[in-house]
């Protein structure tokens, strides 16, 4: 893990936590679904020559994004999969709380961030099949939002989107996260 350039994620997330950027001026093609939900802007993967993506955060791989990476969390089930993510929000400098669906997005402050966690995860699965997916609830909008991985676009699901009606393809909702800065 270069810690260098988790110093920057962490920086970053720090100074846009709670703040919702207009979007199409953020550089899309620099970051994930991941560092969207926890409101990160530097760039974690760079398309190199052969057209396929380095990681800027891990010396030896392709995506950082994998769960449990930051921490050195290893997972055998949903369970752990859940704690390996808790586990490495906490290294990123955030708490995360696990809440339900009913918890009212309308009281958020702006300390707190709302997630959703998504995954196609079972448990014997090979790492390099595993993929998920992160949503962030924007309060002042009142709608879930996403990033469609890297290089993707933002997905806006709408005014009024209920998480439990929010479909992922091919994944499931792990859980849902109340996230504070530590």
């Amino acid at each position: 893990m270069n810690e260098a350039y988790l110093n920057l994620i962490r920086e970053s997330i720090r100074k846009n936590w709670g703040k919702v950027q207009p979007f199409r001026k953020l550089p899309k093609n620099h970051f994930n679904c991941y560092m969207f939900a926890v409101c990160s802007t530097v760039p974690t993967e760079i398309l190199v020559d052969d057209n396929t993506l380095q990681s800027m955060v891990c010396e030896n791989g392709s995506y950082f994004g994998s769960i449990g990476r930051f921490s050195g969390t290893q997972y055998r089930n949903a369970k752990e999969l859940k704690q390996a993510l808790i586990n490495d929000l906490d290294v990123l400098g955030i708490k995360a709380e696990e809440t339900s669906e009913d918890y009212l997005p309308s009281i958020l402050d702006r300390k707190t961030i709302l997630i959703a966690f998504y995954s196609n995860y079972i448990s014997g699965m090979f790492k390099k099949h595993e993929q998920f997916h992160f949503l962030r609830y924007i309060p002042h909008k009142g709608e879930w939002m996403g990033k469609e991985g890297f290089p993707g676009g933002f997905q806006n699901l709408g005014h009024g989107t209920k998480i439990g009606t929010v479909n992922v393809i091919n994944q499931n909702r792990i859980g849902i996260f109340k996230l504070q800065l530590k």
